[in-house]
């Protein structure tokens, strides 16, 4: 017990010298654990009813990172960020994998269903491209937030375009806990990217985005009613 005492002591001198404190690291570890707890949902909704919510695009994104800062990326937080990101690239294997198996269901085109292997591979190249050359070039933080706030951004949006598109899969197949806790996780690290970060100014503006679309995807998803919709445009 004393020993791992010791390495905890040591471990927040070394986050504190590196410029983090307490309550920053608080809200990372909220990230962490609200997103770890989005994954579950998703999962779970996997399981259940055989529909995988994670957008296809987005799903190699976030695997891409997730690999990048795993094994191969230097983050200045050391080991335990990186296992960390080892415990989501787990349970996104199982994510895309479910991409893979059930992902055609939110899909219309035909040359995207015939092609969805090679697909997802071309966006996953893609994606592992952005992320590495963005930490490489110095154009990403310490911790990757930046190429992860894009992939955000992405995954906000998609996840409108699936909702208005197959609304009946609300509560089957698209889970309200997993839309609460992403905007969660990504909203408290944003947060924290005010208060780490706040000379980048894009990166500030890429965090509100997200939040500001996870709020329109959770009022969509309690109160988009398409049939009322379609009645009006019969009317007018």
């Amino acid at each position: 017990m004393e020993s791992i005492l010791s390495w905890i002591r040591s471990y927040r001198e070394c986050v504190e010298g590196l410029g983090y404190d307490l309550f920053e690291m608080l809200l990372l570890g909220l990230g962490f654990i609200s997103w770890v707890t989005a994954y579950y949902f998703i999962i779970k909704g996997v399981r259940k009813n055989q529909t995988c919510e994670m957008p296809m695009l987005v799903a190699a994104g976030n695997i891409a990172w997730e690999f990048y800062w795993s094994f191969i990326g230097d983050p200045d937080l050391g080991e335990p960020f990186q296992w960390g990101c080892r415990i989501w690239f787990c349970m996104d294997l199982f994510i895309n994998y479910s991409v893979f198996k059930y992902g055609r269901k939110l899909v219309t085109l035909p040359i995207l269903k015939k092609y969805w292997f090679q697909t997802w591979a071309f966006a996953w190249v893609l994606w592992f491209e952005i992320v590495y050359f963005m930490d490489r070039e110095g154009n990403d933080n310490p911790l990757g937030v930046v190429s992860a706030i894009i992939i955000n951004v992405v995954m906000s949006g998609l996840y409108i375009y699936q909702l208005l598109n197959y609304p009946e899969l609300r509560g089957k197949g698209f889970s309200i806990h997993a839309a609460w806790l992403k905007m969660i996780g990504t909203g408290s690290i944003s947060v924290a990217s005010f208060f780490l970060w706040s000379h980048n100014e894009w990166l500030l503006s890429m965090c509100v985005a997200t939040f500001v679309l996870d709020i329109v995807y959770i009022s969509l998803y309690y109160n988009y009613k398409p049939e009322i919709i379609e009645t009006e445009y019969s009317i007018s």
